[in-house]
């Protein structure tokens, strides 16, 4: 397949050295916001880990009320396409919608929520928005379809980047969520560096949910390594499942979670090992009983925005084997093991290391904990605020005379 190519190749540093440059704002006069409204469409869909996202700085918006009414002039409000949400939303999140009967998402977003919203500044948490809104800040929390075009399935890909630029230009922020995918989308041109703030995730979520155990006696006794069930090629769960057929990883399980089935994987040319198992979707407290009966978390990605699961599994006690590459080891640090997306055996390897050596994977269970303590969602929250302030000043200054 013929691999896109970047507009322009930029360092990082260029990135963090520009990331306070104002923006300059048009000398017309403007309206005060009437409110900071938060598009909800993510709340009408299963969680997914932008979602998780979204949730979370929503839940961190919704306890700083009285400063956003202060800093932006009313809310948050969150505006969705219904008034029936899944049970994982926190239900102390106050949402305002029309029904979306009969309505897709997508035109509901383009066309109803920018009509509700139009006076108001609009927060995007999760990729997309109206892309003719006149005043908007938009989390973009990656590039991958852009980088990896493969992972996704043609439409999806060509309306993602379509859109996704659309939104850059006219967005008066762009979120991200790592250096790394700030300095992608600036190279991909997806947004303009001096627009982009970074505000990494938190993980402490997990520390809320209280573990299922009842889910390991679904997988046996023998000791395991936990990893995504994902088919999409850049997270190179194949390079695990080949590792997993070496004999010397037969005294191991490899326990994977998600979307992807054995017949995906089969399909890829990775049949799975009479040692490896699916165990499709799994409750928030079926993955944290996991995480902490696992001997380590896995992730072979090629590239990675931020990468959650990991650092959520390094908070609870379980050490990480991760690739090289994307956003993981500027977040990671030397805290984990690493090896090659494309070799099983350094995972073998590397798996091995913490299988033979209890005080070594001790260490790693430590060390790893102290790193993942460092991202939580109250100082994600912060950042948020910050780019909040930053451009209601902006306004405030061009409204002055």
């Amino acid at each position: 397949m013929t691999r896109l190519r970047p507009q322009r190749a930029l360092t990082e540093n260029s990135i963090i050295r520009t990331r306070t440059q104002p923006v300059s704002c048009t000398s017309r006069a403007i309206r005060p916001w009437r409110n900071l409204s938060v598009n909800g469409k993510f709340l009408s869909g299963y969680l997914t880990g932008v979602h998780r996202v979204g949730l979370e700085l929503s839940r961190e918006l919704g306890e700083r009320a009285e400063e956003i009414a202060e800093i932006v002039g009313g809310g948050p409000l969150f505006r969705t396409p219904g008034r029936d949400h899944p049970a994982w939303i926190n239900s102390s999140i106050p949402t305002s919608g029309m029904s979306a009967r009969g309505v897709s998402g997508q035109v509901w977003e383009q066309v109803t929520l920018l009509r509700q919203s139009r006076t108001d500044l609009l927060l995007n948490l999760c990729n997309l928005g109206p892309a003719l809104h006149p005043a908007m800040i938009t989390m973009i929390h990656d590039a991958q379809t852009f980088i990896t075009p493969e992972s996704y399935t043609t439409g999806f890909g060509r309306f993602y980047r379509a859109l996704l630029p659309a939104l850059g230009r006219r967005s008066l922020r762009v979120l991200t969520v790592s250096d790394f995918s700030a300095q992608e989308l600036a190279r991909w041109d997806v947004a303009p560096t001096e627009r982009i703030r970074v505000i990494p995730n938190g993980v402490d979520h997990v520390l809320r949910v209280r573990p299922d155990r009842n889910v390991l006696r679904r997988i046996g006794a023998r000791p395991f390594v936990l990893a995504l069930a994902s088919a999409q090629r850049h997270k190179r769960i194949g390079t695990l499942i080949r590792a997993f057929s070496d004999p010397r990883l037969a005294h191991l399980d490899l326990i994977l979670f998600g979307p992807a089935s054995p017949t995906d994987f089969a399909r890829s040319g990775h049949p799975l090992p009479p040692n490896a198992r699916c165990l499709s979707f799994v409750s928030d407290e079926e993955v944290r009983a996991l995480m902490e009966a696992a001997l380590c978390f896995a992730l072979p990605s090629t590239t990675e925005g931020f990468g959650l699961p990991p650092l959520e599994a390094m908070l609870i006690g379980c050490p990480a084997i991760v690739s090289r590459a994307g956003a993981l080891p500027g977040l990671c640090g030397e805290d984990v093991l690493y090896a090659s997306p494309d070799d099983p055996g350094e995972w073998v390897e590397a798996i091995r290391r913490l299988a033979d050596d209890p005080e070594m994977r001790r260490h790693r269970a430590a060390v790893g904990r102290r790193r993942a303590a460092r991202y939580t969602w109250r100082h994600a929250g912060d950042a948020l605020m910050a780019v909040l302030r930053e451009v209601s000043d902006e306004r405030r200054s061009a409204t002055t005379p």
